[in-house]
């Protein structure tokens, strides 16, 4: 079994009486915040070890960004889904 098809039996297969879209954009929109804030403090960091010349922990920094921005894009993508449903 292929990992999406796990995926699909563990949740579709759920029964769910009711969920409000509310709550689901509240909480997905509270991680998009949260995410939001570690991007700025990477950001804050990276230029903070680029002032000290300290090249290993900028591209370390430089990985976390592109992580947070590629996390960011894919949960704002899915609350726009969740808003159009």
């Amino acid at each position: 079994m292929d990992k999406y098809t796990e995926i699909y039996n563990d949740t579709v297969r759920v029964q769910v009486e009711q969920v409000k879209l509310g709550d689901v954009t509240y909480h997905a929109r509270c991680k998009v915040s949260t995410l939001e804030s570690l991007l700025q403090n990477a950001e804050e960091k990276q230029i903070e070890y680029k002032d000290k010349g300290n090249e290993t922990l900028v591209e370390w920094y430089q990985g976390q960004i592109e992580a947070y921005k590629l996390s960011l894009e894919m949960l704002r993508d899915l609350v726009s889904t969740y808003n159009r449903l």
